[in-house]
């Protein structure tokens, strides 16, 4: 019989909801009931409060807070709505709503009212997440007792707020922990913890979207591991690590001098310039030309390929999660998303001849856990197709691509298994391959070339059953792509289609065992993912 639970939270926000979603997935659990702790307080009571701990410093700080959400959100709000779809909330309503869950609100929870709905509910855990400290009175009613989600390495950093402190002191790792609560601040007993490292480039805001990130898988596998009678507990210290407060303004203002000196350098700052000013006007100027030579009756299709969609890291393989829900909801508003049966039609009806439309086609490669654990909500809630190119070899298990190891050398990163990517297909998500080991199939031995296809197409109908697949071209670029290679794909009759991966639009015509794809990385947000979109230099300069 499944066990009940119960989550206790003070947040109404996206993470939350994406929460809700998360713990929803677990079978060996009961989850139907939300227990909203909203702590009533006056805005009066607030504003002294905060003059008492920050001082007359408060009233500047609040008022640029206020001119801030006033006119700067607003025009950028304004902004948007010339260049991006609507934006689709996700909140702690929104996600009760959506799954069936009954949503209870209270102001006190430590109150007979509070105590007794928590007693009614009947529930084995109580999952708690962004509340304020809880007592004896509520903690205890749960049979398996009660569980918190700590944005921060027990029992070293205890309190709050998440990351603050560990930049602070100059950390170079920060830290997610579920523990049972006690008596004490962050003191029970530990359930899981996953450690991240801080990178030089970080700061408060990418350091916490770190911290989001895993807890919404942290938290759910540690609930699972309870619900299963799997977990082990780790006893802390009573004595050890240390109680950390919210930093009062000084402290903010200190911290964040202190990584603006750091990360503040001329060539840098100009190069931005460049990238945000020069660059988008001369792009305008370059696409109005080539609007003008371009055919109205020619279609244009621009093929992206993601690799990474997280927040762990910044590279040229990874995008951020609000930067790839931004750009998903700009490629919605100004093109026409097709999906891979889409593309089929073209090939097959239209012998590769585009409509005269402006479109895009997203892909992924190389099969990340991110792929399905934070890019899939996003183009689900967006109703936008992608297709998943899987390097099968890989899927499952524990291996690192090359490429990480050489690139990020202190992360391991996750990858699909065989079900997320069966889920997935049911989500308008289409599955291809990408060889079996990422290997280069241009420098590899031709024998060694066609035995990597044939076993990941092999691996793809096992779990698929599908006699004919997508397929991108590992590495990619003209000198990885070999004509021997290439004609065996062309009279396998299993692969309808070839990506490479050196950029540039399809215009007019596809050619099938050669479509163009695009790159999209952590520095490509802006203008400058909508000059990449385009073609890039590749488009601006063409004849």
């Amino acid at each position: 019989m499944a066990i009940k639970v119960v989550l206790i939270t003070g947040l109404n926000n996206q993470f939350v909801a994406r929460l809700i979603t998360n713990i929803k997935t677990i079978d060996e659990i009961h989850f139907g009931d939300v227990i909203y702790w909203e702590q009533e307080t006056t805005w009066l009571k607030k504003l002294k409060k905060n003059i008492k701990k920050h001082g007359l410093l408060y009233i500047p700080y609040r008022l640029i807070r206020f001119f801030n959400s006033i006119f700067i959100r607003r025009l950028k709000f304004l902004l948007e709505m010339a260049f991006y779809s609507p934006y689709v909330d996700e909140n702690l309503y929104s996600a009760c709503r959506n799954h069936g869950i009954n949503l209870y609100k209270t102001k006190d929870i430590h109150s007979d009212e509070g105590i007794k709905l928590v007693h009614s509910l009947q529930c084995d855990i109580m999952a708690v997440c962004g509340t304020g400290i809880l007592r004896s009175s509520v903690f205890n009613i749960p049979k398996k007792g009660t569980i918190n989600l700590h944005q921060g390495q027990l029992p070293k950093y205890r309190g709050a707020p998440p990351g603050f402190w560990e930049l602070w002191n100059g950390e170079t790792q920060a830290g997610v922990t579920v523990h049972y609560i006690d008596e004490g601040v962050d003191t029970g007993d530990i359930i899981d913890q996953e450690i991240v490292p801080i990178f030089k480039y970080d700061d408060l805001n990418s350091l916490q979207k770190k911290l989001i990130e895993i807890s919404l898988t942290i938290y759910p596998n540690a609930i699972k591991t309870i619900a299963t009678e799997s977990n082990r507990r780790i006893r802390q210290q009573k004595d050890s690590g240390k109680q950390y407060y919210f930093p009062d303004l000084r402290q903010r203002l200190q911290l964040w001098l202190k990584i603006w000196k750091y990360k503040f350098n001329i060539y840098r700052f100009l190069k931005n310039i460049v990238k945000k000013v020069v660059n988008p006007i001369f792009f305008f100027a370059m696409s109005c030309k080539n609007k003008l030579l371009i055919k109205k009756s020619i279609g244009i299709l621009s093929v992206l390929y993601y690799h990474r969609v997280s927040d762990i890291c910044q590279d040229g393989m990874t995008i951020g999660i609000d930067d790839f829900e931004k750009q998903i909801r700009f490629l919605k508003r100004q093109y026409n998303i097709i999906s891979g049966d889409d593309l089929r039609q073209y090939m097959d009806i239209m012998n590769g001849r585009l409509i005269p439309k402006k479109m895009v086609l997203v892909t992924f490669d190389d099969g990340y856990e991110d792929n399905y654990t934070n890019a899939l909500p996003i183009l689900i809630k967006y109703t936008c197709p992608a297709i998943f190119f899987v390097s099968t070899g890989l899927i499952g298990n524990e291996k690192q691509f090359r490429h990480d190891n050489k690139l990020q050398p202190r992360l391991k990163f996750k990858k699909l298994g065989w079900e997320q990517l069966q889920q997935a297909s049911q989500s308008n998500v289409e599955i291809g391959i990408h060889s079996h080991s990422h290997a280069n199939l241009g420098a590899v031995p031709y024998d060694q070339s066609i035995q990597e296809i044939q076993t990941s197409l092999k691996e793809y109908q096992d779990h698929f059953g599908k006699k004919s697949v997508f397929m991108s071209y590992p590495f990619g670029s003209k000198k990885d792509i070999t004509t021997e290679v290439v004609n065996y794909i062309r009279s396998s009759g299993m692969i309808d289609a070839l990506f490479s991966a050196y950029g540039g639009k399809n215009i007019g015509e596809l050619a099938r065992y050669d479509i163009k794809r695009i790159n999209i990385g952590s520095n490509d947000r802006g203008s400058i993912f909508w000059y990449k979109v385009e073609g890039g230099y590749q488009a601006l300069f063409r004849r």
